[in-house]
């Protein structure tokens, strides 16, 4: 994909956001979070990262249900490696975490800033 079809990818995705990308983008902007700007749909090598902080290369993917079928975690996998190579730090968290778990999902953020490193994924734990 082109860069400027993947602007225009973006700006359309956050006409388009999940409940869960609300939640978390009402938690995250406006300097709300650390003082720290977040931006949404931000492009960095061609993809579409869901929320981004760049003064400390840190991107944060919400995963929903179609990030649970095998070709999507491959193509995911394969994605976030293209990513870090650009020294962007990854972060994927389940929805179903923020919607049920904000106040955790934010600690989780939280630890991810200040150590430079994130858990794999961040899930809701069963019941």
């Amino acid at each position: 994909m082109k860069y400027k079809d993947t602007l225009i990818t973006a700006r359309e995705l956050r006409n388009f956001s999940t409940p869960s990308e609300k939640i978390l983008w009402n938690a995250l902007r406006n300097r709300q979070f650390n003082n720290l700007k977040f931006r949404r749909q931000h492009v960095i090598a061609g993809f579409v990262l869901d929320f981004y902080c760049s003064s400390i290369k840190l991107g944060i993917e919400v995963d929903g249900e179609v990030h649970r079928r095998e070709e999507n975690r491959n193509y995911d996998k394969e994605r976030d490696l293209v990513i870090k190579e650009h020294g962007v730090i990854i972060m994927r968290i389940e929805s179903k975490a923020i919607e049920l778990a904000l106040p955790a999902v934010l600690r989780a953020i939280d630890f991810a800033l200040k150590t430079k490193s994130s858990p794999t994924k961040l899930e809701r734990k069963a019941n």
